[in-house]
């Protein structure tokens, strides 16, 4: 079922979940286009449309993977991306049907059954041709959605990898030498504590997986606060004892994946300068042999008269990176950026008041136990220090959307997310964020494709609440299932990290894939710019997360010099909502009662994913 497509000589755009998007290519790299055909007509002349149907390219190695929605526009006739020279596999999956297409116009469903395989291979080479065909019964008529062309031609545009420097950077060998010991020691003595150390802060997130009295019965664990007699945090249920516990000596095991510029987080009106990240990763044997680290430092602004625009010093190093072609060299630079000299008046990033509890925060993405699971921690202010695990923030446990649910802060609840309804209504995936009350918030964020699957949770209800929020969003295209489906992907962390990926949200848009559970993998590797290994990266942050992210600190620096507030939220591509709208966000509120947006068009949040 895949069409032809020729490639133009600089670009070619592709379905980006209904907008039309630039897919870049770097020099040498050869590429073709792929159409997807959705209507065809069958033997009997009549004119079919495939519906509800995902299509997964991939490679075996799953390294590079894209996923199409026939629900993207339904009236479409093909859906198109680009791919490199290779081998691949197309997928179709979902619950797709055909529909045909009646005289006047309008559309019947039909029982459909596909009678070709649902995974077939091809490859792609230069300047040739390959055929995949995808075929339907339906009523004894057979449906082949056209044998199809993948045209492959040489394509040379902006080389890509360098913009990504200026908003992460993942080469193995700009880590090489980092550490997680070196990090939180760095941390620490940035702050200027001398009571604990680096172990200590990681030794408290680690035994916070085990019972007490658990390895040191001075530090917290995961049964100190119990709900009904079981283990609990914010009054919802925690996972305890889990073998991340075993981590206890492991420090040095750790290795890093990433450094993260997210100055698209900076509020507009300069409160903090957003944050910078350091991703590690752990394969120690056990269990699973999987566990990974965030240390999410929100960057205090020096300058808070000048506003937002005192964060520049921060923008213009992370988009002078672009030119320095020597990865070693820029590892250096982000090194002593992170760790050592800082950048302009901006301290080194890694300082423990950066890390909570007012801001920023230590996050793990768990997977040695199963079910896998994503939980926050919080530095704590002086004289205590260590960290403490706090519920994640907006991911709102998932009985909270079920209005027959007994959950005391039910109703509570309920009326807080009907307040953050306009922090999930642009169709900018990048700028979506589900703010809701501290109360709301879950312990964890487990991968059980049930606690936080906020759509299957409000069908449960009496549809009183559903009911409401289709009011609210009535007129936008949208429905109270979409809703809930944006929440989950937005503010949930196991959605966001995989169980939201290829779900529809409405308005012809559908939730990007992450990298096998996380945005950048340990396990998978690609090519860098310039030459090199680098840690594969996620086809959300390719296609939806980093490409807004390089456009935020863009047009940041064209906006003006210090002390000059932009004029309109850097990076928003549609309006925020505004004071006197309906139900405006929750999401923290200055002097004037504005509601406050960050540079990346989020809504603003005191410990921000």
């Amino acid at each position: 079922m895949l069409g032809a497509l020729s490639v133009g000589s600089t670009t070619s755009c592709s379905s980006d979940h209904g907008r039309a998007r630039k897919v870049e290519a770097e020099p040498g790299v050869q590429s073709g286009s792929l159409r997807l055909a959705l209507s065809a007509r069958g033997e009997s002349g009549s004119l079919y449309r495939l519906r509800d149907a995902f299509f997964q390219v991939r490679d075996a190695q799953f390294s590079f993977f894209q996923t199409f929605n026939t629900e993207d526009d339904p009236l479409a006739t093909n859906l198109e991306a680009t791919l490199p020279v290779g081998d691949f596999f197309v997928d179709i999956f979902g619950a797709f049907a055909l529909e045909r297409v009646e005289p006047d116009g309008s559309a019947v469903r039909v029982t459909t059954t596909l009678v070709s395989p649902s995974s077939q291979a091809f490859r792609i080479n230069p300047n040739d041709e390959t055929d995949v065909t995808f075929r339907f019964e339906t009523n004894g008529e057979v449906v082949e959605f056209g044998q199809g062309r993948l045209v492959v031609q040489l394509e040379v545009t902006e080389r890509a990898g360098e913009s990504r420097r200026t908003v992460m950077e993942t080469s193995q060998d700009a880590l090489s030498g980092l550490t997680l010991r070196d990090t939180l020691d760095t941390a620490l003595r940035n702050a200027g504590t001398t009571s604990v150390a680096g172990e200590d802060v990681y030794h408290a997130i680690i035994d916070s997986y085990n019972s007490a009295p658990g390895r040191d019965p001075s530090l917290g664990h995961c049964n100190d606060e119990t709900t009904a007699g079981q283990p609990s945090l914010n009054g919802f249920p925690l996972a305890c004892p889990r073998l991340e516990g075993q981590q206890f000596d492991n420090l040095d095991s750790w290795f890093p994946l990433a450094f993260v510029n997210r100055l698209d987080l900076a509020p507009t009106d300069g409160a903090h300068c957003g944050q910078q990240r350091i991703i590690f990763a752990n394969n120690n044997g056990i269990g699973n042999g999987r566990m990974l680290m965030i240390v999410e430092a929100q960057i205090q602004n020096p300058s808070p008269e000048c506003g937002v625009s005192a964060c520049r010093p921060i923008a213009e190093f992370w988009e002078s990176l672009a030119t320095v072609t020597d990865s070693v060299e820029r590892g250096r630079l982000l090194t002593e950026a992170f760790l050592s000299t800082g950048v302009g008046p901006f301290g080194p990033f890694m300082n423990a008041r950066n890390l909570g509890p007012d801001g920023g925060q230590i996050r793990t993405n768990n997977f040695n136990d199963f079910q896998w699971t994503l939980r926050e921690f919080h530095l704590q202010a002086e004289p205590v220090v260590l960290p403490v695990q706090t519920a994640v923030a907006e991911a709102p446990n998932g009985q909270l959307w079920d209005d027959l649910s007994p959950l005391p802060q039910g109703e509570a609840c309920r009326d807080s997310f009907l307040e953050s309804i306009p922090n999930l209504l642009s169709d900018n995936l990048a700028t979506l964020g589900f703010p809701v009350a501290d109360a709301c918030e879950d312990a964890e964020s487990p991968n059980d494709f049930s606690r936080q699957n906020y759509a299957s949770h409000l069908s449960s209800g009496s549809g009183a609440f559903a009911a409401e929020i289709d009011a609210q969003v009535a007129g936008t295209g949208l429905s109270s299932n979409d809703i809930a489906n944006r929440a989950r992907f937005a503010g949930s962390c196991m959605g966001c990290h995989i169980e939201a990926g290829g779900s529809f949200l409405g308005n012809g848009i559908s939730a990007p894939f992450s990298n096998d559970f996380v945005q950048v993998s340990e396990q998978v590797t690609e090519p860098c710019t310039g030459g090199g290994t680098c840690f594969a990266i996620s086809e959300a942050l390719r296609t939806v997360f980093l490409p807004h992210r390089i456009n935020v600190q863009r047009n940041f620096l064209a906006a003006g010099s210090a002390c000059a507030l932009p004029a309109v939220d850097a990076g928003v591509p549609t309006p925020a909502p505004s004071v006197g709208d309906a139900g405006a966000p929750i999401a923290a509120l200055r002097s004037g009662g504005a509601p406050v947006r960050t540079l990346g068009g989020q809504p603003f949040v005191a410990n921000a994913h």
